[in-house]
């Protein structure tokens, strides 16, 4: 297992950031431990962080492993990484959060003028930007698959690299090779971001296409896939050669503990994925199901860990006008379901939102809420 076209620069994501919601996009620490708070917002696996890794993590403080100064070069993590992929160890770097990566390559390759398939996190669009390259966003007019090149090509005008997503957050869409092929021939370089890869429903990598095109970098992020957001790491994996250009621009510092106990507990962990993958799915067939019966809930395709939702109450009388009602309803109850403000692409993006797949019981728990809300 494994809207409309346009063009918009530094100018358009200053005005954004302007405008950006004054709420937390999370709880606040002062009180996360008051409430039992579920939150559906992250699309991490569902089955939470594995035993492996809490125990060798907490193995290595009780040693006093903290006082030593960790690999930056991070070898350990990067030579496993590259055996499960058959690759070089040459291929692959370490760092933090997937749009840090991102930012690192655009400077590292760029200046350029990006297309970014949407809809996308403004945290990437801010990546592009603070790389130092021209962020556009290339939208699908008819659906929320990846833009095909060509058509994007002839109605933006003009972009020399790319960004695209397999699958994309929030639109949960696995990327197909044959529209990533047109953009490795079209482009100076392409950055797929395959964060939640691994928490698809049969998605394919593209890491062995970096074997024999340069210009093709491939964004991972284990946080996401075990569970440990609150330690971030990202792998970027390309040709040996594109790498070469791409580390000085890398903070080695930012490799720490984590990346070593990771390492430590990799070959441990193929079992807990295999569960996940059979979890997912049962699970995200049976929720998208399960969302569309509520009234006003629009559901869209699901092929990642996370089902992109929109209400629409329209003529119906019913508990709630709005998503961001539905939202304030939800969290009262303890559910974090929050709007997708912080997405670029999205008409009226006030409406949608995404549900992140828990286990069984907490999914059941939300849909009996929502369903309890909405029908007053």
């Amino acid at each position: 297992m494994a809207p409309r076209f346009g063009y918009r620069g530094r100018e358009g994501v200053d005005s954004r950031r302007n405008v950006l919601p004054e709420l937390p996009t999370t709880l606040p620490h002062d009180i996360r431990k008051e409430i039992s708070w579920v939150d559906y917002s992250n699309p991490v696996n569902p089955l939470g962080t594995p035993k492996q890794y809490i125990q060798a993590m907490h193995a290595a403080l009780v040693d006093g492993e903290l006082a030593y100064r960790p690999d930056m070069s991070a070898y350990a993590l990067r030579r496993i990484i590259a055996a499960y992929n058959e690759i070089p160890i040459e291929s692959v770097l370490v760092g933090t959060s997937t749009p840090s990566s991102i930012r690192n390559v655009v400077q590292a390759l760029g200046p350029a003028r990006v297309g970014v398939s949407t809809p996308v996190s403004i945290d990437h669009e801010l990546a592009v930007i603070n790389g130092g390259s021209d962020f556009i966003p290339l939208r699908n007019p008819f659906s929320f698959a990846t833009c095909k090149y060509y058509i994007a090509y002839r109605e933006i005008n003009r972009f020399d690299a790319a960004i695209l997503s397999n699958p994309g957050f929030p639109s949960s869409r696995l990327l197909n090779e044959d529209v990533l092929s047109d953009y490795l021939e079209n482009c100076r370089w392409v950055i797929v971001d395959e964060s939640y890869l691994e928490l698809s429903l049969g998605g394919e990598s593209f890491i062995p296409l970096t074997k024999k095109h340069e210009n093709l970098i491939i964004i991972r992020n284990p946080s996401a896939t075990f569970a440990i957001p609150g330690t971030p790491i990202s792998c970027i994996i390309a040709h040996p050669d594109t790498i070469s250009r791409i580390v000085s621009y890398t903070d080695p510092a930012s490799n720490g503990l984590a990346t070593e106990v990771l390492a430590s507990v990799f070959p441990q962990l193929m079992g807990y994925l295999d569960k996940t993958h059979d979890y997912l799915e049962r699970e995200i067939p049976w929720l998208q199901c399960m969302l569309s019966l509520i009234p006003g809930v629009k559901i869209y395709p699901s092929e990642g860990n996370f089902v992109l939702c929109r209400f629409d109450g329209g003529n119906m009388d019913l508990g709630v006008s709005s998503t961001e009602e539905l939202s304030i309803r939800l969290q009262l109850a303890g559910l974090l379901v929050p709007q997708l403000t912080r997405i670029t692409g999205l008409d009226d993006q006030e409406s949608y939102f995404s549900i992140a797949a828990q286990r069984r019981d907490k999914d059941q728990l939300l849909l009996e809420t929502m369903k309890k809300i909405i029908a007053r």
